[in-house]
């Protein structure tokens, strides 16, 4: 499948439509990227993406265990809009993310990652998903 998260935040209303948006947090432990997108289908179902990257900076960035990596992604796949089931829930398992563009406007880059599905489907433990932001840089309200 393809999900694609364009458009602008309403934040009066952020549980609705489909927008992508970035900020840059400082934190005690430096600087944290964070990506957030949402795509509300047609179907009235949702996908979402939150990717968070401690100390960003442009370059590839590889892992091979969850507990190694600088980055986390979080994925949610085809859920209401209503509820968020677990069971439809992704966590980051290994990958790799390239930053090719970090300025105090916009965050682009790609990733290349196997999430592990949360609950007991043993049938489809994992994915791999492939993919890219491009994203203005602002200060999230919510």
């Amino acid at each position: 499948g393809q999900f694609d998260a364009f458009g602008r935040l309403d934040r009066r209303n952020p549980r609705v439509g489909s927008w992508a948006v970035g900020d840059v947090q400082g934190t005690k432990d430096g600087p944290v990227l964070i990506v957030d997108a949402r795509e509300e289908r047609q179907d009235g179902r949702v996908n979402g993406l939150l990717l968070g990257v401690r100390r960003p900076q442009v370059g590839t960035v590889t892992c091979e265990l969850p507990s190694e990596c600088s980055f986390v992604m979080n994925v949610i796949l085809g859920q209401t809009s209503a509820v968020i089931e677990q069971e439809g829930v992704y966590f980051l398992e290994k990958g790799s993310l390239t930053i090719s563009r970090l300025t105090d406007e916009r965050a682009a880059g790609d990733f290349s990652l196997t999430l592990l599905r949360t609950g007991s489907d043993p049938a489809r433990p994992s994915i791999q998903i492939v993919g890219a932001f491009d994203v203005p840089l602002t200060e999230r309200v919510w």
